[in-house]
Formats: structure tokens, C-alpha cells, sequence
């Protein structure tokens, strides 16, 4: 549903519907950066920034829990 919204430049609509998926997914670094994008084209600059910073954190930890995974197999 956000997808068809941010097609329709719905912004908010798009927002108010990946809000719902991070509720239930709060872990997916995906949403919060296409959060912080959508907040970027309403003009909330803090949200925006939040989001990012959100998705920076988990992506981070998506990366380092990669690498872990990746040194496990070799031992």
C-alpha cells in the first residue's frame, strides 16, 4: 500500500502505512529508510532524520551480524 501511495506522491498516506509496518516489524532497516525518504518529501526534516538514523543503527547491526555469520563458517 505504500508503494502505491509514494506512485500516487501520497507522501503521508505512504508514511501513515510503513508507521504500521514498523510497528510490527521494527527490526526492518528497509522501512525506516524508505520512512525517512517519505517524511524527507513532506518537508519533516527530524523525522526524517530519526528514520535515518534508525535505519543507519540497524543496518549497522545487519552488516556486523553478517560478518559474524561469515567468520563462524570458517572456524
Amino acid at each position: 500500500m505504500a508503494t502505491i501511495a509514494s506512485r500516487r506522491s501520497e507522501w503521508e498516506e505512504a508514511a501513515k502505512y510503513l508507521l504500521r509496518a514498523a510497528r510490527v516489524d521494527p527490526l526492518n532497516a528497509r522501512i525506516h529508510y524508505r520512512l525517512s525518504r517519505f517524511y524527507s518529501m513532506l518537508h519533516e526534516k527530524a523525522a526524517a532524520d530519526q528514520q535515518l538514523k534508525q535505519f543507519t543503527v540497524l543496518n549497522q547491526l545487519r552488516q556486523k551480524t553478517k560478518l559474524e555469520d561469515q567468520q563462524d563458517s570458517f572456524r
